[in-house]
């Protein structure tokens, strides 16, 4: 996490996520005697914000995310080509402050909402027809997330 404090109500701030966030295994049959399986991994998660601090120790977040989708399928050995997504992100937490160093600890709770994705395997529309063509959509892609930081605001007054 990356924050500069515009004065002691506002900051703007950049967070990076290095690792992954694995979905459950979605299965589908439909009617074929071999199952089709497909996970999703969430990578290097990106998030811009701004957050203003509310007295007692209370902030509100609210930003922009981007991440890269890692789809894996399970059947045939099709490859899904990666995608990317963004979306924004809301947030609510409580940060308590250490003395005037500028670090504080944080408690949060966020609710993510990213745009629908789509892929295929490739398969040229010719061989759409035989079932050669694999498309893979996700939609309403939303979740939440919790945390406890250590964090050092620069500017801080």
């Amino acid at each position: 996490i990356f924050e500069v404090g515009v004065g002691e109500w506002l900051s703007f701030g950049y967070e990076h996520t290095p690792d992954s966030i694995s979905t459950p295994e979605a299965i589908s049959n439909e009617g074929k005697t071999n199952k089709v399986t497909a996970t999703v991994k969430f990578n290097d998660l990106n998030t811009t914000y701004a957050k203003i601090n509310i007295p007692g120790g209370l902030y509100l977040k609210a930003g922009s995310t981007e991440v890269d989708l890692d789809i894996q399928e399970s059947t045939n050995g099709s490859q899904y080509a990666n995608k990317s997504t963004s979306g924004s992100v809301v947030a609510v937490g409580y940060q308590r402050l250490l003395g005037d160093s500028g670090f504080g600890l944080r408690f949060e709770g966020g609710y993510y909402e990213f745009d629908n994705v789509s892929t295929d395997n490739g398969a040229s529309t010719a061989t759409a027809a035989n079932g050669g063509l694999n498309k893979i959509e996700a939609k309403n892609l939303e979740g939440a997330s919790g945390r406890i930081a250590l964090t050092y605001t620069f500017g801080r007054n």
